[in-house]
C-alpha cells in the first residue's frame, strides 16, 4: 500500500512496481496499456469549526472566510478548483496541504473552512469536532477508480481486491445523496 500523486502511481503501475492504484477521478488521461474501472461515488463536504460560519448558505457567503485546501497540482485540488470555478466562487485560500488529515487538524483549531471528501470527515462530524456547512449549490461528487495494466493474467490478490472494492460504498447520512 502506497500513497503518492497520480503521475507517480501511474509510473509505478507501468513499471510493474504497483499492481492496482486507487485514484480519485477527475479527468483521466488515455493510457495505452491501462484500464480504469470506476467503482465508487463519493461526495465532498464543506466543513469548518469557526463559530461565525453559517450552517446553511451559498458559497458566495463564505468569501470572507479563509479556506484551507489541497496543494496545487494534486488531483483533489484540481477537482475542487474546477468545481469552485463552475460555481463562480473564488475562495480566499490561506493554506494548502498535501493530505486531508493536515487540513482537518487546521480546521479543528478554527483556522478556516475546507472542502474534503466525506469519508475523511464523517467521524469528525459525528463527534462534533467539525461542523458541516450545507451549501445551496449542487454538491461536488467524484469517483474512485481502480487502475490496472491491461493483461489477460490477473493475480489472485488483485482480483480479490477488485471484488471487495466493487462492493464499497461512500455514502453518508450527513449529506444529500445523488439522485
Amino acid at each position: 500500500m502506497e500513497t503518492r500523486h497520480t503521475p507517480a502511481l501511474l509510473r509505478s503501475l507501468s513499471t510493474g512496481a504497483l499492481d492496482l492504484p486507487l485514484l480519485v477521478s477527475s479527468e483521466l488521461l488515455a493510457e495505452p496499456n491501462v484500464s480504469f474501472e470506476a467503482f465508487g461515488d463519493f461526495e465532498f463536504a464543506l466543513v469548518s469549526h469557526l463559530r461565525h460560519v453559517p450552517r446553511r448558505c451559498a458559497l458566495a457567503e463564505l468569501e470572507k472566510f479563509p479556506f484551507i485546501l489541497f496543494q496545487k497540482g494534486s488531483r483533489m485540488e484540481s477537482l475542487i478548483d474546477r468545481y469552485f470555478v463552475e460555481m463562480d466562487f473564488r475562495p480566499r485560500v490561506a493554506m494548502r496541504f498535501d493530505n486531508a488529515d493536515a487540513i482537518k487538524a487546521m480546521i479543528r483549531t478554527g483556522q478556516g473552512i475546507s472542502m474534503l471528501p466525506m469519508w475523511s470527515v464523517d467521524t469528525d462530524l459525528r463527534r462534533g469536532a467539525l461542523r458541516l456547512i450545507r451549501q445551496r449549490e449542487r454538491p461536488l461528487f467524484s469517483k474512485i477508480v481502480l487502475v490496472s495494466r491491461k493483461s489477460s493474467y490477473i493475480p489472485r490478490p488483485v482480483g480479490a481486491f477488485v471484488k471487495v472494492a466493487q462492493s464499497f460504498e461512500c455514502r453518508s447520512p450527513h449529506l444529500r445523496s445523488r439522485p
